[in-house]
């Protein structure tokens, strides 16, 4: 048993790293215009901003995991806090998009150390009746980056800027990599004896054998394919067809992730009560709900019905995520919580960046290489309005796969690994 504070200072150290990713990612959304400005980058090269990161942090999401199991969560975790706190650095000396992408992709490889280990350290020190709280505190970390970043994105975009968004996460990283060296004194490698086993083989056995872990990590890909992209398309069409700038639009797309802020603790204690599968279930089945509202949205639709349906989306993923990631978490053995934790961080990113892709996609469709503008803001509307369906169809087998293992859950919730 660990003390209690140790397991305060496990929560303030993980959530303090969780900040930093989704903050970025969230303010990065406010800045492209600005950015492909600067760096002369067409639509295309906007959406890889975004995009390469997610890719790359996907690729190594499982490697990194199950080196974690191996060598140590501890080390690789703190490992990639010095390492995202570098290429945060050299990126704001980009002067050239080819640059810019370069170090956008070293840093999504260290966000794939961090976040293969993040929830496997937290799994470790959490027995299963606080896992859930516990979970829902750094998630809601991840929410507060996603609230602030849009707002503070913008706020930072147009009066300094968009390297200061870059800028502001140097010390948060540094900081986080200082705490995590001098507070955690433990470390954790219970597969350390299994060096030689192929983790490819152990990835491809745990979703074969096991029902909870593959429909969990199944619903979560499925949940981010449907939802990642949709700040990108609303960050769009709130700053031309809207013709809002970045801080005002910032302050909108805030609505969707301080919601999410919200309920992830009350819905990460839930999870610990009674089927985590039931919660995430209803809360896909709202963001679908919400995702298809948008499909309506004209260049005429009032800034009060894109808000509701905003808040509406972060209620239904608050319920979803948390319960989700204690159902995951939860199904695993001890020496394969680095598995777990990078299979989730994976299917986070594969979602993510499949939800990107067809953003990317739709826009070559309708836009193609054609900077945006007056004359393509119809092309625009029609791209985002396709995107938004497709994202409401794909919710739909998502609920399916979240209810497929819920029976299975009810004879592992409570128990301890």
């Amino acid at each position: 048993m660990y003390t209690r504070q140790f397991k305060r200072s496990i929560l303030f150290i993980t959530a303090f790293a969780s900040f930093c990713t989704p903050f970025m990612g969230a303010a990065i959304n406010l800045a492209l215009p600005a950015i492909g400005k600067d760096l002369d980058a067409n639509a295309i090269q906007l959406n890889w901003v975004v995009s390469i990161y997610l890719l790359t942090t996907a690729v190594f999401m499982l490697p990194f995991g199950r080196l974690g199991d191996i060598m140590g969560r501890k080390k690789v975790f703190m490992y990639g806090l010095v390492m995202f706190t570098l290429t945060t650095s050299a990126i704001t000396f980009s002067k050239s998009i080819g640059y810019f992408l370069f170090f956008r992709s070293l840093q999504g490889l260290s966000s794939a150390m961090i976040f293969g280990n993040s929830m496997a350290i937290i799994t470790s020190v959490f027995p299963p009746g606080e896992r859930g709280k516990a979970m829902g505190i750094n998630i809601t970390a991840v929410y507060a980056g996603l609230s602030s970043g849009p707002f503070l994105g913008g706020l930072l975009t147009e009066y300094f800027g968009w390297r200061s968004i870059f800028i502001v996460l140097i010390p948060i990283g540094a900081t986080a990599a200082f705490l995590t060296f001098h507070k955690i004194r433990v470390e954790w490698a219970e597969a350390n004896s299994e060096k030689r086993i192929k983790f490819p083989l152990l990835y491809i056995n745990l979703l074969r054998s096991n029902r909870v872990f593959s429909y969990s990590n199944l619903a979560a890909m499925i949940h981010y394919s449907a939802t990642s992209a949709i700040g990108f398309f609303l960050s769009l069409y709130l700053q031309y067809l809207k013709g809002l700038d970045a801080r005002t639009a910032g302050f909108i797309l805030m609505t969707q992730p301080v919601m999410m802020t919200i309920f992830s603790i009350p819905a990460g204690k839930l999870s610990d009560r009674i089927n985590p599968g039931y919660i995430a279930s209803l809360g896909i089945g709202m963001t679908a709900i919400g995702i298809f509202a948008l499909t309506f949205i004209q260049q005429s639709t009032s800034l009060f019905y894109i808000i509701s349906i905003l808040a509406f989306n972060g209620f239904g993923y608050a319920l979803f995520s948390t319960p989700n990631s204690n159902a995951i978490m939860s199904s695993v053995e001890k020496r394969h919580l680095g598995v777990a934790s990078g299979m989730l961080g994976t299917m986070r990113m594969v979602g993510q960046t499949m939800s990107l892709g067809i953003a990317m996609l739709l826009i070559a469709l309708f836009i193609g290489k054609e900077k945006i503008s007056p004359d393509t803001y119809p092309a625009l509307l029609k791209t985002i309005r396709t995107g938004l369906l497709i994202f409401a169809i794909i919710c739909i087998p998502a609920v399916f796969a979240s209810l497929a293992r819920n029976k299975k859950l009810n004879s592992i919730i409570n128990y301890d690994k």
